[in-house]
């Protein structure tokens, strides 16, 4: 009987060849990492981008539906309150009236089925003197939109995807101030305001990332005519289309902001689609995002859309005085549109 034998020779990794199997694939992640993050960023501009023009648009069918755009802010205490939108205004702004064209008339409806007078009537309508009947016991700040209550996700509760960038995460922060309630420009006694009203905490109505354009700062000497830069929406504005005389194309209508600090530094404030977010352009663009600018979380722009719908991203180091040109709707200044966008 013959034996046979065969040498067998098992292989391996010596931990030489394994330490360099593990950089090699560090460095192919390290390189693959910043290409996936910037297809990400790139998927989420797209999608604010969307945003926007879904805005913008809403915002033009109103008009089309109502002969002027939807007030930038309804303030009880302005000259047309009475005369335009009832006695007891809502203190909301262009988004919470644009709701039935984004296809949001759900949440629209829930505040009309808790107060019919809630939204008033169409806007180029006036309100019949004392058509808006307060109760006994009944307050002007018991039509607030914050007077009301709503069950969780329903009314202000609600995050609407639409006021949404997803390069943000704003329905996720928790801020150290508080949330807007209000924010405007307007004028009172002859002095000119920016700020507004703020809930402190972490109060979960549903979050804002978007705008609407005020202009340098509003209609901050309430004369239309002779106040700077004048936005086309502004403390109980009825704004049409036809008075936008330098161009709807060349007109900034909604813009994108994080409504306080960015960034490394936390959050101190988010905003609510519910309440007014009448945001200036006087402070630009430039620098660390503050709550009186316009700024968002994408790496070289702001997003803008303008009185025609169209939507463009805006350099945030783009010169001030030409972005409060593109802000105003009547100033008669031509700006190089190429200064804006890269």
């Amino acid at each position: 009987m013959r034996e046979t034998r065969t040498n067998r020779r098992t292989t391996a990794f010596t931990l030489v060849e394994l330490l360099v199997v593990i950089a090699i694939i560090a460095i192919l992640i390290g390189l693959l990492l910043p290409a996936v993050q910037k297809v990400r960023e790139a998927a989420a501009r797209i999608q604010c981008d969307n945003n926007l023009k879904q805005i913008a648009l809403a915002s033009l069918a109103y008009e089309n539906a109502y002969g002027c755009l939807p007030p930038g802010f309804v303030n009880a205490n302005g000259a047309e309150a009475d005369q335009f939108f009832g006695v007891a205004p809502t203190q909301c702004g262009a988004q919470a009236y644009i709701l039935p064209f984004i296809e949001q008339g759900n949440i629209y409806n829930e505040f009309t089925g808790v107060d019919k007078n809630f939204w008033t009537v169409p806007l180029m309508q006036p309100v019949p003197p004392n058509q808006y009947v307060i109760l006994p016991g009944q307050s002007l700040a018991a039509n607030f939109w914050w007077g009301y209550g709503f069950a969780a996700g329903q009314g202000y509760w609600a995050n609407v995807k639409t006021f949404l960038c997803p390069s943000d995460i704003a329905e996720f922060v928790a801020p150290t101030s508080g949330i807007w309630a209000t924010y405007i420009c307007f004028n009172s006694g002859g002095i000119d305001y920016l700020g507004g009203e703020y809930f402190s905490g972490n109060i979960a109505f549903g979050r804002n990332n978007y705008a609407s354009n005020a202009g340098w700062l509003g209609n901050y000497n309430g004369n239309v005519q002779t106040s700077y830069c004048i936005g086309p929406y502004y403390d109980n504005s009825r704004t049409q289309l036809t008075w936008i005389t330098d161009g709807t194309a060349n007109t900034l209508a909604f813009g994108e902001t994080l409504a306080g600090a960015a960034p490394p530094t936390q959050r101190d404030f988010v905003a609510t689609w519910c309440g007014a977010l009448n945001m200036p352009t006087a402070w630009g663009l430039n620098g660390t995002p503050q709550w009186y600018m316009y700024s968002s979380m994408h790496p070289t722009v702001v997003n803008f859309a303008f009185c025609d719908g169209s939507v463009h991203g805006v350099l945030k180091s783009v010169d001030t005085g030409t972005l409060n040109y593109a802000s105003g709707y009547m100033d008669g200044v031509v700006y190089d549109e190429r200064v804006l966008s890269p």
